[in-house]
């Protein structure tokens, strides 16, 4: 099946329309289709699929280069894509509705040239592999695990209910550190109100330090949810928030400066 792209502006199912022989594979749903009808996938809830991630296509990301399995077509530098369906959305902004923000959490992965994946899901802060060590040069060595701040946000964009937007999951890593606590202070600063109240803007950006330039997210405050919405909001918000979710842990390249303040290590 050809590896194909969305946009936000044109939501499709992520089938990428093929020639088979005898068999009609659509890229669009089709009209007679009954929205509704559910047959055989009665028993597939939040728990069994994973939380598709908002990723950034860096100059060393698979997605970026032909001829890789994940080769995204259309798909540019600095851009930002959904890991899982391989949508599109460009470099933003959008507005966003956060339904639920995690405590930062350690994560250790296998070697990428040991086939990579999570080896720790829970590596506690306070851990040895959470710290920067020394080699013998006196060099710096980055952690074994990396430190995550996990956000569960509502795309806004371009849908118009609330009850149909997007749920994904917005992982700050790295020098992405710096942007959750950003993303946090404008959520703590709005006072004593649900996370679910407030609207931010959210954009890719391309940043530069001491390694090179990479893309990165920027975010801001834009406004509050109206009555109706924040209701359905904070359905959303307690239908997951006890939850565990899965999210899709492979990590997009990035240069990342490891004196930068919150710098951690790049799995």
């Amino acid at each position: 099946m050809a590896n194909g792209h969305k946009t936000m502006t044109k939501k499709t199912s992520p089938v990428t329309a093929i020639q088979t022989t005898g068999v009609e594979v659509l890229d669009e749903r089709p009209d007679d289709l009954v929205a509704g009808d559910v047959s055989g996938t009665e028993g597939i809830g939040r728990d069994d699929m994973l939380m598709p991630r908002l990723a950034l296509a860096q100059g060393l990301s698979p997605q970026l280069r032909p001829g890789d399995p994940k080769y995204i077509q259309g798909l540019a530098l600095g851009q930002v894509f959904n890991n899982v369906t391989n949508e599109v959305y460009g470099t933003g902004p959008w507005h966003i509705v956060v339904v639920r923000r995690d405590p930062p959490r350690g994560i250790e992965f296998h070697p990428r040239e040991k086939g990579g994946g999570v080896k720790d899901i829970s590596v506690p802060l306070d851990d040895p592999r959470m710290q920067f060590t020394k080699d013998e040069q006196g060099r710096s060595v980055p952690p074994v695990a990396t430190r995550f701040y996990d956000f569960y946000v509502l795309m806004l964009e371009p849908v118009k209910a609330l009850r149909d937007c997007e749920l994904v999951a917005l992982s700050f890593k790295s020098s992405g550190l710096l942007t959750a606590r950003l993303f946090n202070t404008l959520i703590k600063q709005r006072g004593a109100f649900p996370v679910y109240a407030g609207v931010y803007s959210l954009q890719a950006v391309m940043t530069t330090n001491q390694k090179g330039t990479f893309a990165s997210f920027k975010v801001d405050n834009a406004g509050w949810l109206g009555t109706a919405d924040r209701e359905v909001a904070r359905e959303i918000f307690e239908a997951i928030k006890d939850r565990t979710i899965t999210v899709d842990r492979e990590v997009e390249a990035e240069v990342v400066d490891p004196d930068a303040e919150g710098a951690e290590s790049e799995m």
